[in-house]
């Protein structure tokens, strides 16, 4: 049974976290299995949308610690070999095309916890926690916990979540702008697909676009964004599906 398994229908890539014996943990086996199957459904144009999920209880309980080793130096490569193969998955996330949807139906911990909100959205049941649990285990963060969160949530309050190992209800990580919306439990899977289904029904070259304009953001000055936008506006009404819908506002159908 694979760490990752993935089901395609609809133009969406249902990925499911599937050590549910181990609470998802990650060991290098699911790192492995996380980028294989991110890449193929990044590249695969039957795919529109992607939505990483979980099976069991836990989203996520991070790092596996079984898998770490014992010894010192064993820990360090092993801890940094398993860390560098679970980033090739966040790079992926963040410079991929397609959007992603994540639904965290349990807690998410550790390098985890960033993987539950790297969504461009992200869907928590009320029973979900994030929990940051680096501080508890005096380790530092990693996932790119310390690059993603200072973004989401601001710089003061992340610091104090990854100083403090605080951990946040579902509403709580709402509020600090980690999930984009509650959801009771048993409703979790039918707004998933409900989402997912939308998004499967846009034109992919405007969600890659809305997307990467997003995170240009992050760099550009606000003139050359401007312009960017401009750019991009422009080419998106002239392509056949803004145009189409264009014609269909203006007809009033």
């Amino acid at each position: 049974m694979s760490a990752v398994e993935t089901r395609i229908a609809d133009g969406v890539a249902w990925l499911t976290l599937n050590r549910r014996e181990a609470g998802n943990a990650i060991d290098m086996a699911l790192a492995e299995g996380l980028f294989v199957a991110l890449s193929a459904a990044s590249e695969d144009e039957a795919v529109r949308v992607i939505v990483l999920g979980a099976a069991g209880k836990l989203f996520c309980g991070g790092g596996d610690l079984s898998d770490f080793g014992t010894e010192p130096e064993e820990m360090r490569d092993r801890v940094g070999a398993i860390a560098r193969e679970l980033h090739r998955s966040v790079a992926l996330i963040d410079e991929m095309e397609k959007p992603l949807v994540t639904s965290v139906q349990g807690t998410a911990a550790g390098a985890g916890l960033v993987l539950a909100v790297s969504g461009d959205i992200v869907l928590a049941a009320e029973r979900a926690k994030f929990v940051p649990a680096y501080a508890a285990m005096n380790l530092t963060p990693d996932g790119g916990s310390s690059w993603l969160l200072p973004r989401l949530m601001g710089e003061r309050r992340a610091m104090e979540l990854l100083l403090t190992g605080q951990t946040l209800t579902a509403h709580e990580a709402a509020e600090a702008g980690l999930v984009s919306r509650v959801v009771a439990g048993e409703a979790l899977e039918d707004e998933t697909t409900r989402v997912a289904a939308a998004l499967a029904g846009s034109d992919p070259w405007a969600m890659a676009q809305t997307r990467r304009l997003v995170r240009a953001g992050r760099r550009a000055s606000l003139r050359a964004h401007l312009e960017d936008e401009a750019e991009h506006i422009g080419l998106a009404a002239a392509r056949p599906a803004g145009r189409a819908t264009i014609k269909k506002f203006l007809s009033g159908s």
